[in-house]
């Protein structure tokens, strides 16, 4: 596949976001990148269908919706 280097600035927020993300992931800032578009890419088309994002705990009793985005 072939690749495009981008570059983008990050404030200290959002940089500390990213590495505890790639952390958590165990993969490299980039690829947390790709699949954190990955994602946000997945839920805008399934809310442009008319689908809500709810996460819920393992015995299904708390349930939240996420409504931004």
């Amino acid at each position: 596949m072939a690749t495009t280097r981008v570059t983008a600035d990050f404030d200290a927020e959002a940089y500390k976001a990213l590495n505890e993300v790639a952390e958590l992931l165990g993969t490299t800032k980039a690829d947390a990148i790709r699949r954190a578009l990955g994602l946000s890419r997945y839920v805008l088309k399934q809310k442009h269908n008319g689908k809500k994002l709810i996460l819920e705990d393992e015995d299904g009793k708390d349930k939240v919706e996420i409504v931004t985005l």
